[in-house]
């Protein structure tokens, strides 16, 4: 949007410097999808609380879910806002994010290592809990924390790469 109305030009205007403004782009849609995570998180609460699939409330289930979401959100965000920011052309944006959005969606049904490269996987790769398909049966099962940590740390580099690239980037862009 900042392109087609030049609103990034008259924001510059202003005494900020780019990675600032870039900055405060970032915390600010950081936010929002954080709050959001956490509404979908109470209504996953509320859901299984109204339809007795589990007392006490599973809350660590749930803060493992928050977190995997927030964090695959944080990187996510970053590579989006690099790109609209970067690429003129918001329609490229827009499509790169709708494709990404249904890689992750199908992203299960790759191959381990083909899943791995994809980011929009890692909301169901991070979560807590997982199906397991035996002898034509779908097993919801509780995954082991320590596995998890080694997919996080590399979606946390991940996100800081495209974060840092992306500031650094535009920063230098001429606008």
């Amino acid at each position: 949007m900042e392109h087609k109305g030049n609103t990034l030009k008259m924001l510059l205007t202003l005494p900020v410097r780019q990675n600032r403004l870039y900055a405060a782009k970032y915390v600010s849609v950081f936010i929002i999808m954080a709050a959001v995570c956490m509404v979908q998180v109470i209504a996953v609460a509320i859901f299984g609380l109204t339809n007795s699939f589990a007392r006490p409330v599973p809350v660590f289930l749930l803060s493992g879910f928050l977190t995997g979401t927030v964090m695959v959100s944080m990187t996510v965000i970053a590579l989006q806002q690099w790109l609209s920011m970067a690429v003129k052309n918001q329609a490229f944006a827009l499509a790169f994010g709708m494709i990404g959005g249904f890689l992750g969606v199908v992203a299960d049904l790759f191959p381990e290592k083909v899943r791995k490269i994809f980011i929009w996987s890692y909301y169901t790769g991070l979560c807590p809990v997982t199906q397991v398909y035996m002898n034509g049966s779908v097993w919801f099962t509780v995954r082991d924390h320590g596995s998890l940590l080694s997919s996080a740390a590399r979606l946390i580099i991940v996100g800081i790469v495209f974060y840092f690239a992306g500031s650094i980037h535009v920063s230098k862009q001429e606008i």
